[in-house]
C-alpha cells in the first residue's frame, strides 16, 4: 500500500493500507507517537474507493509517493555484465535508469545469445511498470516491432494487460431519477498513477501513466491484429502461447478482466457485451459480464490448426483461456480427439488448467489402446492425477487392469496413495488377493497399511488388520505393537480392543512392554488400567505372567503418567496405585520408587495426594527399606511415630 510525506509547513508522512474491509491511516511525525485511524465499510469496493479519495486528498495537500530507496548503479558494470551475459545484468538494470537505457536497449535486443534472450523475455514479463524504465521498455517494443519478434510481442502483450490501469470502487452519485444520492460501483483511474506533467524528465523515476498504459496495451494488440489479417495462420501461432501465459490471478477481478485488453479481444472481439473506447473496455449498459460468451477475432484462424488448439488447453493458466481452447477442441477437432495417443492424453490429463483436465477426463474412455496399456503406465497415470481426473482415472483403471496384474507390494503402495479413491482401489485388491493366503513376510508387509494417507481407508485397513492378526495362528506379538504405536487413535483403539480379545496377545511380555514405551497417553494408560487391577485384587485371569515389563520400563511409564500436561487427570490416580503396590510387594524397589511418588506429592490434587500418603505410610510400616527410603528422599515427612512391622 502507498506510503506518502509532506515535508512543508511540517514534516509528515502517512501510510495507507486495507485490512480486510478497514481502511487503516496511520500518520507519523517526527519524535511523535504515530496517530491510527481506522475506518470500516461494507464492501471491498467501498474500501478501495475510500483509499481512492484519502490518495487525492493527500495529492491536493501537497504529499507526493515516498519512493523506496534504492542504491545507486553503475553504467560501466551494467554494460559489463551485459557483455558477459552474466546473471547478476538484470539485477543491476533494476536499478539504473536515465538515457543510456536506449544504448542497452539496442544491445540487448540485438545480441542473440540464449542467456541474454530468456533475460530479455523475464524482464519483459517481469513488469513493465518499473520506476525510472520507461525509456528501456518503449525502446525494446519498438524494436521488437520492427523485428517482428511475435515471442516478443506476446510477452509484451501479457505484460502491458498486466498493468494497474483502474479500479472498481464503490462511490456516491447523483441519480437524477431518485433525485438524490445513490452508492454505486464504476470504474475509475487508479489515483497512484497520476498523469506525467509536463516538462517532467523521462528519467525521474516515475511510472508509465494511467492514459499512456492504455495505449501501450492498443498498440501491442495491433500487432497481432494485422498479423491476424494478413497471415491467420500465423496469428494463431503467436497469440496462443501469449495468452496461455495469462492466470487466474491475472483475471480474478473485473476490473483486472477488463483492463486486460488484449485478451479480451483476442476472445470476445465480436460480443455486444462489452463497450470498447480508448479510456478502457466497459461492460454495456444493462448488461452483465457473466452474458459473455465466447467471440473470437478471426476464428478461422483457430479452428484450422489443430496443434494449437492442443498446446493452448494444455498450457493455459487462466479460465477464460481453458475454455476458449476447449471449446476448440470440440467443436473443431472432435474427431482427432478420439485418436489422440496415450502420451498426449497423459499431457491433457496434466493440463495447467483443471478446466482442461476436467474437460478431458470425460473423453479419456475415447483413447485408444487403454486394454493394451503396460501396468506402469497405468500406476504414474494414477500417481499424476488431478482431484478432477483420479475418480474415473480409477474408474478406467479397475475396468482395463485385473488384480492379478499387479505384486501385492504395487497394490499396497496405491492404498498408501493420499487420494482416497485410489487407496480405497488398492485396499480392496489387498483384501482379495490376501484371501487367497499370505506369507508371513507377506502379513508384515501389509502392516504399512497403517500409515494410509487416507483418513477412511486408514481406519478401515486398521480394522482389516486386527481381524487378520486374531485369524493368523502364527501371527507374532510384534505385529500387534504396529498397531499399538500407529498414528491414527482409531488404529491404536482397535489394536488396544485385539489385545483383550486374543488371550495369546494380552499375555504376551512383548506386548505389554511396548506398551510401557508408546509416545500415546491412551495406551500407556490401559497398562495403567491392568497394572491398578492387579494391585487391588490381582485376579488370576488377569494377572500378566512372565517377565511382564521391567523395572526401567515401568519407571518411565510412572514418570510420564505423572508429569503429563494433557490427558494426564484419569491416569495418575492408577499410577500412584501400581507404585503403592510396587513399594508393598517389592520394597526393594522403593530406591527408585519413592522418588516418583515425591513427584506424585507435588503434581496431583489433594485427593490423589493423601491417596500417596497413605500408601507410602503403609509401606513404611511394613518394610525398613522403605522408611529408609522415605527418610532419605523425602526428609519433610515425618514418619517417626510410625512403627515398623517387618513381615516375615
Amino acid at each position: 500500500m502507498p506510503r506518502f510525506e509532506r515535508r512543508q509547513p511540517v514534516f509528515e508522512t502517512v501510510d495507507l493500507s486495507i485490512d480486510g474491509l478497514t481502511l487503516v491511516i496511520v500518520r507519523s511525525k517526527p519524535n511523535k507517537k504515530p496517530k491510527i485511524k481506522r475506518e470500516v465499510c461494507t464492501s471491498e469496493e467501498a474500501a478501495r474507493g475510500e483509499l481512492a479519495r484519502q490518495i487525492r486528498k493527500l495529492g491536493a495537500r501537497g504529499y507526493t509517493t515516498v519512493r523506496e530507496p534504492r542504491r545507486a548503479a553503475s553504467a560501466l558494470l551494467v554494460e559489463e555484465l551485459l557483455g558477459e551475459a552474466n546473471p547478476r545484468f538484470l539485477e543491476e538494470l533494476e536499478l539504473f535508469s536515465g538515457k543510456k537505457l536506449l544504448t542497452i536497449a539496442d544491445r540487448w535486443s540485438a545480441d542473440e545469445r540464449p542467456a541474454l534472450r530468456r533475460m530479455l523475455v523475464d524482464y519483459v514479463l517481469g513488469g513493465c511498470d518499473r520506476p525510472g524504465h520507461r525509456l528501456l521498455v518503449k525502446r525494446l517494443l519498438s524494436l521488437a516491432e520492427t523485428r517482428g519478434d511475435d515471442e516478443l510481442m506476446g510477452c509484451f502483450l501479457v505484460a502491458f494487460d498486466r498493468m494497474e490501469k483502474r479500479w472498481l470502487v464503490e462511490r456516491r452519485e447523483w441519480d437524477f431519477d431518485v433525485g438524490g444520492l445513490t452508492d454505486g460501483k464504476a470504474l475509475v483511474s487508479s489515483p497512484l498513477l497520476a498523469s506525467r506533467a509536463k516538462g517532467r524528465p523521462d528519467d525521474d523515476g516515475s511510472v508509465f501513466s494511467t492514459r499512456t498504459r492504455h495505449f501501450l496495451c492498443r498498440r501491442v494488440f495491433r500487432y497481432f491484429r494485422r498479423l491476424a489479417f494478413r497471415k491467420p495462420a500465423s496469428y494463431a501461432r503467436a497469440v496462443g502461447p501469449a495468452i496461455a501465459r495469462f492466470t487466474d490471478a491475472d483475471v480474478a477481478e473485473p476490473s483486472k478482466f477488463l483492463d486486460a485488453w488484449s485478451l479480451v479481444h483476442v476472445l470476445y472481439h465480436g460480443s455486444d457485451v462489452l463497450t470498447r473506447d480508448p479510456r478502457g473496455i466497459r461492460v454495456t449498459a444493462g448488461r452483465e459480464i457473466a452474458e459473455l460468451e465466447l467471440a473470437p477475432l478471426k476464428p478461422d484462424a483457430w479452428s484450422k490448426s489443430f496443434e494449437v488448439a492442443f498446446d493452448l488447453a494444455r498450457d493455459a493458466r487462466s479460465r477464460p483461456v481453458a475454455r476458449f481452447a476447449t471449446s476448440l477442441l470440440a467443436e473443431h477437432h472432435d474427431g482427432k480427439l478420439k485418436t489422440l495417443s496415450f502420451a498426449q492424453a497423459k499431457e491433457l490429463l496434466a493440463a495447467a488448467h483443471e478446466e482442461t483436465r476436467a474437460f478431458f477426463v470425460r473423453r479419456l474412455r475415447d483413447v485408444p489402446g487403454l486394454d493394451r496399456l503396460p501396468v506402469g503406465e497405468w500406476l504414474a497415470l494414477l500417481e499424476s492425477g488431478s482431484l478432477e481426473s483420479l475418480p474415473e482415472i480409477v474408474r478406467l483403471f479397475r475396468e482395463h487392469v485385473a488384480p492379478r496384474r499387479l505384486s501385492l507390494e504395487e497394490c499396497v503402495t496405491l492404498a498408501l496413495s493420499p487420494a482416497a479413491p485410489v487407496a480405497e482401489l488398492g485396499l480392496a485388491w489387498v483384501k482379495e488377493r490376501a484371501a487367497k493366503g499370505l506369507s508371513a513376510l507377506e502379513r508384515q508387509r501389509l502392516l504399512q497399511l497403517v500409515s494410509a494417507r487416507a483418513p477412511l481407508v486408514r481406519a478401515e485397513a486398521g480394522e482389516y488388520l486386527a481381524q487378520l492378526l486374531a485369524q493368523a495362528p502364527e501371527s507374532k506379538p510384534e505385529e500387534v505393537r504396529e498397531l499399538l504405536d500407529a498414528s491414527d487413535p482409531a488404529v491404536r483403539a482397535r489394536g488396544m480392543t485385539l489385545v483383550d480379545e486374543v488371550p495369546r496377545f494380552s499375555k504376551s511380555p512383548i506386548v505389554w512392554a511396548s506398551m510401557a514405551e508408546s509416545p500415546h497417553p491412551e495406551v500407556r494408560e490401559k497398562l495403567l488400567d491392568e497394572l491398578a487391577a492387579q494391585a487391588r485384587a490381582q485376579p488370576a485371569e488377569r494377572r500378566i505372567s512372565g517377565a511382564k515389563v521391567t523395572d526401567a520400563s515401568l519407571a518411565q511409564l510412572w514418570a510420564t503418567t505423572l508429569l503429563a500436561i494433557h490427558r494426564g487427570g484419569r491416569a495418575k490416580p492408577k499410577a500412584l496405585l501400581s507404585m503403592a503396590q510396587a513399594l508393598v510387594t517389592e520394597p526393594a524397589r522403593a530406591e527408585s520408587v519413592v522418588p516418583l511418588m515425591r513427584i506424585a506429592l507435588r503434581s496431583v490434587r489433594p485427593a490423589e495426594r493423601r491417596t500417596a500418603l497413605a500408601a507410602i505410610t503403609r509401606a513404611a510400616q511394613t518394610h525398613e527399606e522403605v522408611r529408609a527410603a522415605v527418610t532419605k528422599h523425602l526428609p519433610e515427612l515425618d514418619l517417626g511415630a510410625i512403627d515398623v512391622e517387618v513381615v516375615a
